[in-house]
């Protein structure tokens, strides 16, 4: 379980990671000013995936280390607790912009086992694409919940 700093995207599933670096900046700067600090790396949380249309709506989240009763309000930015949960998991090394292609190797694993998810996939992030890392030693963990 996690408390986070989030923002509500809603994109194409191809398009997340563009999302995701338009509001890189806006979590920094709030977490920043707020004096906030991190307790982890940053996570997509999908809310509502759409498989005919390939288009998601998540949330862009950067965990924080604080426990506070509230936090200060932001018009853009929201608190949330992401609740822990049983998932199948899998990891992704290469480029961001692909990681969802994760996601359907989870899904093909889950239909093999007769294993019922919750087709909401979180992801987290090991590395910062701006540092100018090779891609192929980025990491993501990908995890699908299980229905209980």
């Amino acid at each position: 379980e996690k408390k986070c700093a989030c923002v509500a995207l809603q994109s194409e599933q191809h398009q997340k990671a563009n999302e995701m670096i338009k509001n890189n900046a806006l979590l920094l700067n709030y977490m920043v000013k707020n004096e906030l600090k991190f307790s982890g790396k940053p996570i997509l949380t999908v809310k509502q995936w759409n498989f005919e249309k390939s288009e998601i709506t998540f949330d862009f989240c950067f965990p924080l280390q604080s426990q506070q009763a509230t936090y200060p309000e932001h018009p853009e930015i929201f608190i949330k607790t992401i609740a822990k949960q049983k998932a199948l998991k899998t990891d992704f090394h290469g480029n961001y912009r692909i990681s969802d292609h994760a996601w359907y190797t989870i899904l093909d694993y889950a239909k093999q086992r007769n294993i019922d998810l919750d087709y909401k996939p979180l992801e987290i992030f090991f590395n910062d694409p701006h540092s100018g890392s090779n891609e192929l030693d980025w990491k993501a963990e990908i995890y699908i919940p299980i229905k209980s």
